[in-house]
């Protein structure tokens, strides 16, 4: 019989399995232990992306607007975790200044005009010669054909393109004074935009030194007479004040202007595949709409600046062969000087033949 004095059967387990009281030991170290040193929390969500863009563009005008509700739309779909500070208006100065920020890497990103994509990539300018395109509707295709080199050549620079744009319509010529000849043209002080090759050698292919100057110095310059004429998009012209100065317009659709924005790969590399996809998701979404609102902004502006000027000054055919003849051979002369290649050259006019005509 079995007395209260008996071992109790787990008692006689521990005496008859070998080691089995050092493993009891051990399973309540281990208890213990995860008392004592408990397994990690799961870690917390990461700080958000903060990423800065400039621009010249004025913070009241038409890429403003759609800049702020790509960025607005794109913040709110990343849940918090991409986030844009904006700097328009010129505020980090022009084109060549923010372009100089993002070498040093104290910017991120850049919505650049004409000037500025020029200074990155060059080949860019092969777009810009003299009455290269006889409609906007050229230009389109030609940007769909050749979307793929130029986001190469971006990326050969150091940077991400997620948007090529335009700057309005093509570039007319306003002026104080009354233009009617090549003459008349050659008399005046014509500005430039400050480091455009193809702004500059295009008036001194017509005869004329023009005066280079940052877009904020243009309007103060307009006032003192020191600059007579300004070479821009109507929507340009408008948005920056400079229509404010001027009595007359020449309108001789002398050249095409594309506007970009990038962002330096580095900081392209610090956001996720999903921020990356998110991005261009925005940018692709709101590219074709802006493109489109620009070029009515831009009609707008010609409007309004037809309306206001004493005379719209169309240009005669004879001045108009002679402004044509007088910058032929700008491409070649852009070939030698390296900006782009003959053969991209010869590529673009082909397409440009190819393309419809509307």
């Amino acid at each position: 019989m079995k007395t209260d004095c008996d071992p109790c059967p787990s008692r006689r387990a521990l005496r008859t399995v070998p080691h089995a009281r050092a493993l009891a030991v051990g399973i309540v170290g281990v208890l213990l232990a995860a008392r004592l040193d408990p397994a990690p929390t799961p870690a917390l969500a990461a700080e958000p992306v903060v990423l800065t863009i400039g621009s010249i563009v004025p913070s009241q005008s038409v890429w403003a607007d759609t800049l702020r509700k790509a960025v607005a739309e794109m913040e709110e779909r990343s849940g918090g975790q991409l986030r844009v500070k904006m700097y328009l208006g010129g505020v980090l100065g022009d084109d060549a200044d923010m372009i100089a920020k993002m070498t040093e890497g104290t910017l991120d990103a850049s919505g650049l005009m004409a000037v500025g994509v020029e200074q990155i990539v060059p080949e860019m300018t092969v777009l810009e010669m003299p009455f290269l395109f006889s409609s906007l509707q050229q230009v389109d295709q030609l940007r769909t054909w050749f979307i793929e080199t130029f986001e190469a050549a971006y990326h050969k620079r150091g940077y991400k393109l997620l948007a090529l744009l335009d700057a309005g319509g093509f570039t007319q010529l306003y002026a104080k004074e009354k233009i009617e000849t090549l003459t008349d043209l050659r008399r005046q002080k014509v500005f430039t935009w400050r480091g455009s090759r193809v702004h500059a050698e295009t008036f001194r292919a017509m005869g004329i030194e023009p005066i280079p100057l940052p877009p904020p110095d243009v309007l103060p310059e307009l006032l003192a007479g020191r600059i007579t004429v300004v070479n821009s998009t109507p929507l340009a012209t408008v948005a920056l004040q400079w229509h404010t100065k001027i009595q007359y317009v020449l309108r001789v659709d002398l050249r095409y202007e594309p506007a970009a924005v990038v962002i330096r790969l580095e900081s392209w590399h610090k956001l996720t595949q999903a921020q990356r996809k998110l991005m261009l998701d925005m940018f692709a979404k709101y590219t074709g709409p802006l493109v489109t609102e620009a070029r009515r902004s831009d009609d707008l502006a010609l409007f309004g600046l037809v309306k206001k000027a004493r005379k719209t000054i169309l240009p005669s055919a004879k001045l108009r062969e002679e402004m044509r003849e007088a910058t032929r051979d700008l491409p070649e002369r852009f070939v030698q000087a390296g900006l782009f290649d003959a053969a991209l050259n010869e590529r673009v006019r082909l397409r440009v033949a190819e393309a419809v005509v509307p």
